[in-house]
């Protein structure tokens, strides 16, 4: 299931451990047409906060959306082989285009309402084609490489050792004017 059951939380787990040391949230700035343009990039961050939602386990009060998933993005399509990309963009599209496909419905993936996203997942889990079987798994397992890399995460999650600084990409502090603008020109 896309989203667990809200419950309460476990005690003596706060809701912002450790996000001063993260970059605020924010959407990917970079766009190239081998590498995703902007708007696919925006679509990976807002797919990622569909598959890691806040609250969804009383471990973890955070979600994807509570992190700088956007900057993962970048920095990862920056870094990835192209072979890798180009499975990542076809894995997203599939994933959007789907309910287009199996409801016969004009829309994509996150213009749907919370239960027909977790309908279009099931579909795609249940399918008898392992490449759309996969593509939903290869996005989730995208998505927490970046999420769980992160020390707040880890904390929650009891991983240890946890981390004594979050990944360049994460740091809070680097997202001045000189830093964004290499970003960009590297993308």
């Amino acid at each position: 299931m896309m989203r667990g059951a809200m419950a309460e939380r476990a005690p003596g787990v706060e809701p912002d451990i450790g996000l001063a040391t993260l970059a605020p949230a924010s959407g990917p700035i970079g766009s190239s047409p081998l590498r995703m343009l902007r708007f696919e990039r925006r679509w990976l961050v807002r797919v990622f906060e569909e598959l890691l939602p806040k609250d969804a386990d009383v471990r973890l009060p955070l979600g994807a959306a509570d992190v700088p998933m956007g900057r993962f993005v970048d920095d990862l399509l920056a870094h990835a082989p192209l072979e890798f990309v180009t499975g990542l963009r076809l894995c997203l599209w599939m994933v959007m285009l789907a309910p287009v496909i199996f409801f016969r419905r004009a829309r994509t993936f996150l213009s749907l309402e919370p239960p027909d996203k977790t309908a279009v997942l099931e579909r795609l889990r249940r399918s008898d084609k392992y490449v759309l079987r996969e593509a939903p798994i290869l996005l989730k397992t995208i998505a927490c490489l970046g999420f769980c890399g992160l020390p707040p995460v880890q904390q929650a999650l009891g991983i240890h050792p946890i981390d004594t600084s979050p990944p360049s990409w994460a740091a809070n502090g680097s997202s001045d004017s000189t830093a964004v603008a290499r970003r960009r020109r590297r993308l």
